[in-house]
């Protein structure tokens, strides 16, 4: 059966609905994992991932997806394409603090006018094994490392600091009458246990440290902006 889906995903359902979004593009959407109970929730998404392993593996477990579903990278679309959803879930985080958040602005620019931008990364407070050693330290804490065994195996993985939290998860409301819009300010969604039909109780303001931060992880112009924020404490 594999892993469940993340639970943000519940979280993306519901807003999409209180928006009124269907269509949308998921990146790295991988064997399907989250992909799926979002289709199964009702949004129409074309599925978008590097490795055609995976991409031929969602294809048998969903066929009549196939035609939604692009082996390759952001360039693998239309240059002018744009979405009034976009997801992105611990998919970000390749490469080093320059990469990842090179990643991040370049699915912003394909969230259309008025989309959402729903977007998951991990934190430092996760456990970051097998053996690594640390490349990069940021500013504001975060770091890069290099994976010296497992899997990951030389590959660098950057993630951001928020201290508290194994994971940040962000939904982003773009409010400009075009896309490729950058934030203004990005606040942080919990990753509740909720089923989807509704956000979770009211919003919490995110404290300063915390809306700094994600200040500095998305930028600093532009109007997209945030729906809500919460605080949780763990996966």
């Amino acid at each position: 059966m594999g892993d469940p889906p993340v639970t943000f995903t519940y979280d993306i359902l519901a807003a999409a609905r209180a928006a009124g979004l269907v269509r949308g593009l998921y990146i790295g959407c991988g064997n399907g994992r989250n992909y799926l109970p979002l289709v199964a929730g009702g949004l129409d998404l074309t599925g978008l991932d590097i490795s055609a392993v995976a991409i031929a593996q969602l294809a048998a477990r969903a066929p009549t997806r196939r035609d939604r579903l692009v082996c390759g990278d952001l360039k693998a679309l239309p240059a002018e394409a744009s979405y009034p959803l976009v997801v992105g879930i611990q998919v970000f985080q390749h490469g080093d603090r320059h990469d990842a958040h090179a990643h991040i602005r370049a699915a912003q620019q394909r969230v259309g006018p008025d989309g959402l931008f729903c977007l998951r990364v991990n934190t430092t407070a996760t456990d970051i094994w097998p053996e690594n050693e640390v490349t990069e330290r940021d500013a504001d804490d975060g770091l890069t490392v290099r994976y010296l065994a497992g899997p990951k195996q030389g590959l660098h993985v950057h993630t951001d600091c928020d201290g508290r939290s194994w994971t940040m998860c962000l939904l982003l409301r773009n409010r400009c009458s075009r896309a490729c819009c950058a934030p203004d300010r990005a606040v942080m969604l919990a990753d509740t246990n909720q089923q989807a039909g509704g956000l979770p109780d009211p919003p919490v303001r995110p404290g300063r440290a915390a809306r700094r931060h994600a200040d500095g992880l998305l930028g600093a112009n532009g109007r997209l902006r945030a729906r809500a924020a919460r605080r949780y404490p763990g996966r």
